[in-house]
C-alpha cells in the first residue's frame, strides 16, 4: 500500500508542483479568497498528498455510473428541501463565487448524496492530490 505524505514538506520532489499550484490557485481566487488564507492552507500540517487517489481516479469509471438516479422524484425533493434549507448559504456563495445554487446543490446531489456521503479523506487533500497528480 502506497503511503500517504505526512506534508508538503516530506515530499521535495513536489515542492515545483505544490508552488506552480499554489500560484495557480491564487491567480484563480484573486479578490476572492484572501491569499494569507490560501498560504494557511497550503502551509497547513494537515494538507496531505494521498498518492492512491490518483490511481484510484485512472481506475474509477464514472460513466458506467446510472447518472438517472439523480432525476428520480425523491431526490430532486430532498435537492429542494436542502435549497430552502440552506437558502441564506447558498446565495452567499451564489453572489461570492458566481455560480448559481441550483448547480451547487446539484453537484453536491451527485458528489455526496446531499452529504450523506462524504468518503474516507478529507475533500481539500483529494483535490490537492488530483491536482498534482495532473
Amino acid at each position: 500500500m502506497i503511503k500517504p505524505f505526512k506534508t508538503y514538506a516530506e515530499s521535495n520532489f513536489l515542492a515545483p508542483f505544490i508552488e506552480n499550484l499554489k500560484i495557480k490557485v491564487k491567480e484563480d481566487l484573486k479578490n476572492k479568497v484572501p491569499e494569507e488564507y490560501i498560504e494557511s492552507i497550503f502551509s497547513s500540517p494537515q494538507l496531505t498528498y494521498l498518492p492512491n487517489i490518483m490511481i484510484k481516479s485512472l481506475t474509477w469509471k464514472e460513466t458506467e455510473l446510472p447518472y438517472s438516479q439523480f432525476l428520480e422524484n425523491e431526490r430532486i425533493e430532498r435537492a429542494k428541501a436542502f435549497i430552502e434549507e440552506n437558502k441564506t448559504l447558498l446565495e452567499d456563495i451564489e453572489f461570492v463565487f458566481d455560480v448559481e445554487k441550483e448547480v451547487i446543490v446539484a453537484i453536491f446531489l451527485v458528489e455526496t448524496d446531499l452529504g450523506k456521503k462524504t468518503g474516507n479523506f478529507p475533500v481539500i487533500n483529494v483535490f490537492y492530490s488530483l491536482a498534482l497528480s495532473g
